[in-house]
C-alpha cells in the first residue's frame, strides 16, 4: 500500500553490449538465452503492465526519462551480475554453479569491462 502522496517508479537497465566490445557476448547469449526464455515472459519490458495500471484510476499520468551510462567492472563482478539475474539465481544449485563457471571462463581474466547500458524509468504519483 502506498502512503498518501506516494508514488510508483519502475526502472529497466537495457544492456547496449556488442560483440565488437565484448567478443564473448555471442557465447554468453547462447548460454543464457534458453534460461531466460524458460523463465517465462517479461511483460515489464513490453509495457503490457501499463494499461492495467492506468485502468486502476489510482495514479496520475506516467512520466518517463532515460539515460545511458557505462558500468566498469571486472570478470568477477560480471559473474556476480549474472548470478543476480532471476533466471540464473533461481536455477538449482548445481546448474547455477555450472552456468557461472562457464561465464567466468568466457570472460577470462579481464581486468576491466566497460558495460554500456540505457536506463529507462517510468514514474507516477497517486492521483
Amino acid at each position: 500500500m502506498l502512503i498518501p502522496g506516494g508514488g510508483l517508479a519502475v526502472v529497466w537497465n537495457h544492456p547496449l553490449w556488442t560483440p565488437d566490445e565484448h567478443p564473448w557476448l555471442p557465447e554468453l547469449h547462447a548460454l543464457l538465452s534458453p534460461l531466460r526464455k524458460a523463465a517465462g515472459s517479461r511483460t515489464a519490458e513490453d509495457e503490457a503492465w501499463r494499461p492495467e495500471l492506468e485502468a486502476t484510476g489510482l495514479f496520475q499520468s506516467l512520466s518517463a526519462a532515460a539515460a545511458e551510462y557505462v558500468h566498469t567492472i571486472d570478470g568477477d563482478d560480471l559473474v556476480a551480475l549474472v548470478r543476480s539475474w532471476s533466471w540464473v539465481a533461481n536455477l538449482p544449485d548445481d546448474e547455477r554453479a555450472r552456468v557461472l563457471a562457464r561465464v567466468r571462463a568466457m570472460v577470462g581474466e579481464a581486468p576491466e569491462l566497460h558495460l554500456r547500458y540505457r536506463t529507462e524509468v517510468r514514474w507516477t504519483r497517486l492521483a
